[in-house]
C-alpha cells in the first residue's frame, strides 16, 4: 500500500477522472480498531465517511484486512462519494425496511468499481 502522500495524489487524479473535484477528500490508513471506532465493523476493506453539505469525505483504508486490495477499495469508496447525491435522495424516500435493502446499491458500487479498474488499472 502506498504512503499517505502517494494515496492523496492518486485520489486527486481519480477525482478528475470521476469528475468529483468539488469534494475535499482525505485518505487515511487505519487499523481494524480505528475502523471499528468509526462504524462499529472491523471486517471491511475500507469506509468513506461523507459529509454531503460540506462535500468533504475521509476514506479509511483498513491495513489489517486485505491491504493488497487497497486500489480496489479506494476506487470503491470514491464510487460511493461519486454517488452520494443519488443515495441521499434514495434515503429520503425509503422507510427503514426499504433502507435495509440497500445491498443492491452496494452491489452496483462493486460492479462500477470493477469496470473502473478495468479501464483505469493500478499503475
Amino acid at each position: 500500500m502506498p504512503n499517505i502522500e502517494e494515496l492523496n495524489n492518486i485520489v486527486k487524479k481519480l477525482q478528475e477522472i470521476m469528475r468529483i473535484q468539488d469534494w475535499d477528500i482525505e485518505v487515511a490508513i487505519a487499523n481494524k480498531y480505528e475502523i471499528k471506532d468509526e462504524i462499529d465493523d472491523d471486517n471491511i476493506y475500507g469506509v468513506s465517511i461523507r459529509h454531503m453539505k460540506m462535500k468533504t469525505a475521509k476514506i479509511l483504508l483498513n491495513k489489517d484486512h486485505h491491504p493488497e486490495e487497497w486500489y480496489a477499495t479506494l476506487v470503491h469508496e470514491l464510487k460511493h462519494i461519486q454517488s452520494s447525491d443519488m443515495l441521499n435522495e434514495m434515503k429520503k424516500n425509503m422507510n427503514d425496511k426499504q433502507f435495509d435493502s440497500l445491498i443492491y446499491y452496494e452491489q452496483l458500487t462493486e460492479i462500477l468499481t470493477k469496470e473502473f479498474i478495468t479501464l483505469y488499472p493500478q499503475k
